[in-house]
């Protein structure tokens, strides 16, 4: 499997202007997310994991002691439901379990869960409410910042502090398939190599 990853460019006013601070976040809790652990140590960085707390363990997705490695190197660990699905269109029943159970599952575990990432941007105003109801206290979505292959009309970055604390905008996801070169294009000219 391919590990997904986000950035955002963050406007913040304790930066000269034109500087940016640049989030790091992976979803879905993939396997092959595994390989950033000596990555982002060797950088002294730091990434938000956004973990789905049904797949911890199963098949090729992180184990639990990895996810505890990832927190011990001061790395996040934040909450992306239980199954990985997008709540906008569930019963409410089955949206407020796979929310507000995920938190309950990674904190049984021992992680301080505070942040929420909304699994496909389903980010519906009752979706919502339920984080907010949860006890988290940010929520991220994908989508709703300037990219190549998305809205050419959005802000360039997220203000410091965020417009919306529980609908944080990024760019679209950024996937492991993608080469430097491509990258590299993709943020200078607006496309990837080969896109229209």
């Amino acid at each position: 499997e391919a590990f997904y990853a986000g950035f955002a460019t963050i406007e913040t006013p304790a930066l000269k202007p034109g500087q940016v601070v640049i989030t790091f976040t992976f979803a879905d809790t993939f396997g092959s997310q595994r390989v950033l652990r000596p990555m982002l140590a060797r950088y002294g960085m730091h990434a938000t994991f956004y973990v789905n707390s049904g797949r911890i363990g199963r098949g090729d997705y992180l184990t639990l002691e990895e996810l505890r490695a990832f927190a011990a190197e001061g790395h996040e660990i934040a909450s992306h439901t239980v199954d990985h699905v997008n709540p906008a269109p569930l019963p409410l029943p089955e949206a407020r379990h796979q929310i507000c159970d995920d938190r309950a599952h990674l904190m049984a575990l021992g992680f301080p869960i505070t942040s929420f990432a909304y699994p496909f941007s389903g980010d519906a105003p009752l979706v919502r409410q339920i984080v907010i109801d949860c006890g988290f206290n940010n929520a991220r979505a994908t989508g709703g910042i300037r990219s190549p292959d998305g809205c050419a009309s959005c802000p360039p970055a997220e203000p410091v502090p965020p417009r919306d604390t529980f609908i944080i905008r990024t760019p679209p996801s950024i996937k492991a398939t993608y080469t430097l070169a491509e990258l590299q294009s993709r943020y200078r000219t607006g496309r990837l190599p080969g896109s229209t």
